[in-house]
């Protein structure tokens, strides 16, 4: 069956990249194909204010997304880079990274 390793390979498309990445720091989707990037965030003692931004060219990025996160709980956010474009999560009362994930 050809559709198992379609299926198999469709599933291996996501990479965890929670050690690979911080919050503050700028990064390149180098894909070809828009890519999702989805993360969670545990908040400690205060809720923190998470921004996301996008741009064309590295060091000038323009905020896409910003929320208020409740406190000691594990909150999603998720948003997606077109190809080629910088990205940037950044937060105040830094939280917790649980999980970052990429899936082209």
């Amino acid at each position: 069956m050809a559709y198992k390793g379609v299926a198999k390979d469709l599933f291996s498309l996501g990479a965890n990249q929670t050690a690979n990445r911080a919050l503050a720091t700028q990064y390149q989707n180098n894909n070809d194909l828009p890519m999702l990037v989805s993360l969670t965030l545990t908040a400690g003692g205060s809720a923190p204010v998470v921004t996301v931004a996008m741009g064309s060219v590295s060091g000038s990025l323009t905020t896409v997304q910003t929320n208020t996160l409740p406190v000691s709980v594990a909150n999603p956010v998720q948003f997606i880079v077109p190809a080629g474009m910088y990205y940037m999560v950044s937060a105040t009362q830094t939280p917790t990274i649980t999980i970052w994930q990429e899936l082209v």
